[in-house]
């Protein structure tokens, strides 16, 4: 059986604390035996690792009162990017379809996941990544 609990913390620190909080968390949890020692946290609980990652979660896990989904505008990144500038669908899109081409160096490009790519960034670290996407390959079904 499993026990759910739901812990949501709005924070306001750069993401590289959250990983150290996370780590916390998880060695307090199995300190307290409510984590087996043989199980690692991320099946135990989940955090938003970057901005991009902050909107999937956002998108797909946060309700308002009236149990509609949080809509882009609603979260602070996916605020931060329509007011850069983005529009709505590219946002979307890059969300749902997260592999893309970014330039590396001046004559290599890098294929990367942007939700990986961007952990740990701020705003503005994410939106020049997002703005350096040289491609993105995107495989209709």
């Amino acid at each position: 059986s499993t026990d759910i609990a739901v812990m949501l913390l709005r924070l306001h620190l750069p993401y590289q604390y959250m990983d150290n909080l996370a780590n916390q968390i998880a060695e307090s949890m199995v300190a307290h035996q409510i984590l087996p020692t043989d199980r690692a946290p991320a099946r135990a609980f989940h955090y938003s690792c970057g901005p991009f990652d902050q909107i999937r979660d956002g998108l797909n896990f946060l309700f308002d009162t009236q149990q509609n989904h949080y809509q882009l505008s609603d979260i602070s990144f996916g605020r931060y990017l329509l007011e850069h500038g983005v529009n709505h669908q590219s946002i979307i899109h890059i969300i749902d379809n997260p592999l893309v081409m970014l330039q590396h160096a001046e004559s290599e490009m890098r294929e990367t996941s942007l939700l990986m790519h961007t952990r740990s960034y701020n705003y503005h670290e994410a939106l020049q990544t997002l703005q350096a996407i040289v491609s993105q390959p995107v495989m209709p079904l």
